[in-house]
């Protein structure tokens, strides 16, 4: 888990850099990741090692990932409105990346925070229905992601 999750958001910062051109960005992103590398190690490392709290669901390194990469969406749509570059949103692929990510990210931030309380108080089968949404969410993402790939950058 901290493994995908730290390549995850070193990777989309690295297109959020691109796609910002920012020199502020730029200069805060390494520490950015790097303090989510090193946050991650140490939660991983912590959940091991109290074995009892491994059972659980640690929402903590997600909640941090999702409040991430909502950041670095929102710092997009921000320059979007700012800029007003885009003629047509729809043909922007950075666009589709940056919606699927807010729609994914917010999914995966509720499940996250609500996750322990949902396997708590309610049925296993809740929080199977919880996680199949969150699949079909993922799907939703990934159909973001073919639609920017499938579109030609506009210069």
């Amino acid at each position: 888990m901290p493994i995908d999750a730290t390549g995850e958001v070193w990777l989309l910062s690295l297109v959020f850099a691109l796609a910002l051109q920012s020199p502020n960005f730029s200069r805060v992103r390494p520490w950015v990741v790097a303090v989510f590398v090193i946050y991650a190690a140490l939660s991983s490392g912590l959940t091991i090692t109290f074995s009892r709290e491994a059972a659980r669901f640690p929402p903590a390194l997600q909640v941090f990932e999702a409040l991430l990469i909502l950041g670095m969406s929102m710092l997009y749509f921000r320059k979007l409105l700012n800029e007003l570059r885009v003629r047509v949103l729809t043909h922007d692929p950075m666009f589709w990346v940056s919606a699927g990510l807010v729609i994914y990210s917010l999914s995966k931030l509720l499940i996250a925070l609500f996750s322990n309380f949902i396997l708590e108080h309610y049925s296993q089968n809740l929080s199977l229905l919880v996680w199949t949404i969150n699949g079909m969410l993922t799907l939703v993402l990934y159909f973001c992601y073919l639609r920017a790939l499938w579109l030609r950058p506009q210069k």
